[in-house]
C-alpha cells in the first residue's frame, strides 16, 4: 500500500513538473524577445531570449577589448556565415524598439559580433545605427580586426531550456522513491 501512494504521489509530481516545464516553454515562445533598455528607452543594454537558428539567448552590450570581454577564440559564432544571422536577429530586435539608437555602457551608435576569418585573424561582423534610414543596419564588408580597439560586443548567452529541467524532475523523483 505504501508503495502504491509513493508512485501515485511520485507520478502527480512528474505530471506537475512537465505540465509546469511545458507552460514555461510556451510562455517563453510567445512573449519572443525582450529589448532591455535605460529609463528614456534610447540605449539598449542587452536582448533576452532572442532565438537565433532554432537556440534562445541573451545578449548583452559590452564595451571593452574583445580579448577581455571573450579571451580567446573561438567564439560563440565561428565564421562570418554563422555570424550573419545574429546579426540579423540583433538588428531586428533594435529595430523594434524605434528609440533605442545607441547600445552598451557607452552609448555606442555600433556594435560587433566577433568571428574566425580563415584561420588567419578574427573579425567582426558589424552593425550601426543610421540617421538617414533611422534603422539599425548591417555594415557591409566590415573588417575591422578582433580586440584591435575597444568596440561595443553583443555578447550571447545560451538561455538553458526549461525542457531541460524535465529531464532532472525524473531522476529526483527516482532518488526519493529510493531513500524511502
Amino acid at each position: 500500500m505504501r508503495t502504491r501512494m509513493a508512485l501515485r504521489n511520485g507520478v502527480v509530481a512528474l505530471v506537475f513538473l512537465l505540465g509546469t516545464a511545458s507552460a514555461q516553454a510556451v510562455g517563453t515562445a510567445q512573449a519572443g524577445f525582450e529589448v532591455v533598455t535605460n529609463q528614456l528607452g534610447t540605449n539598449a543594454t542587452g536582448i533576452l531570449n532572442l532565438e537565433v537558428d532554432g537556440v534562445l539567448y541573451d545578449v548583452e552590450f559590452d564595451f571593452d577589448f574583445g580579448l577581455d570581454i571573450f579571451g580567446d577564440p573561438p567564439f560563440t559564432f565561428n565564421n562570418e556565415l554563422q555570424a550573419l544571422n545574429p546579426n540579423e536577429e540583433v538588428n531586428f530586435a533594435l529595430n523594434s524598439e524605434p528609440m533605442v539608437t545607441t547600445v552598451g555602457p557607452m552609448r555606442s551608435a555600433v556594435y560587433v559580433i566577433p568571428f574566425e576569418f580563415e584561420n588567419l585573424d578574427y573579425v567582426v561582423r558589424a552593425s550601426d545605427y543610421s540617421i538617414v534610414l533611422a534603422n539599425w543596419v548591417q555594415v557591409q564588408d566590415a573588417q575591422l580586426v578582433y580586440g584591435s580597439s575597444p568596440s561595443s560586443y553583443a555578447v550571447f548567452t545560451v538561455v538553458p531550456a526549461a525542457a531541460t529541467m524535465c529531464l532532472f524532475g525524473p531522476a529526483i523523483l527516482a532518488l526519493a522513491s529510493r531513500r524511502r
